[in-house]
């Protein structure tokens, strides 16, 4: 959490009439208890400010991740109010065919190979989810 609370600092300093961010962490978690492989999290986050936010033409556009105690463990989320618009950037990405994303990928290999050492039981899941203007 500690490069995630870094990452957002330092984008927030480039962007800062683009975007306002907010951190909560659970105090009942102890986040030294919990281990969250290195660069799990910040591509997502970056993928928020920087598909998201950055050029969205929104006015207060707010990034806000959560760290919450569920059943077996902890749950991330990252959330950004530039979805609309992130939406049709995807959509002209993939007609141009010229922008390939990896940073999903790279995740997924990552998680499967902390599952196949048995080095932890983690899971991520990515959903897009589009609210009303």
């Amino acid at each position: 959490m500690e490069v995630i609370k870094l990452y957002c600092q330092l984008e927030h300093l480039r962007f800062s009439d683009k975007f306002t961010y907010q951190i909560d962490i659970d105090k009942n978690i102890d986040l030294h208890k919990y281990f969250v492989p290195a660069m799990l999290l910040q591509p997502h986050v970056e993928n928020a400010i920087r598909h998201g936010l950055v050029p969205s033409t929104r006015e207060n556009n707010e990034l806000n991740i959560s760290v919450n105690r569920v059943e077996g463990g902890i749950l991330c989320s990252i959330k950004d109010n530039g979805m609309e618009e992130r939406g049709s950037q995807l959509k002209k990405m993939s007609a141009d065919n010229k922008h390939k994303s990896l940073g999903n990928k790279i995740s997924k290999e990552r998680l499967e190979a902390i599952r196949s050492l048995k080095l932890a039981n983690i899971s991520e899941s990515v959903k897009n989810i589009l609210c009303g203007k």
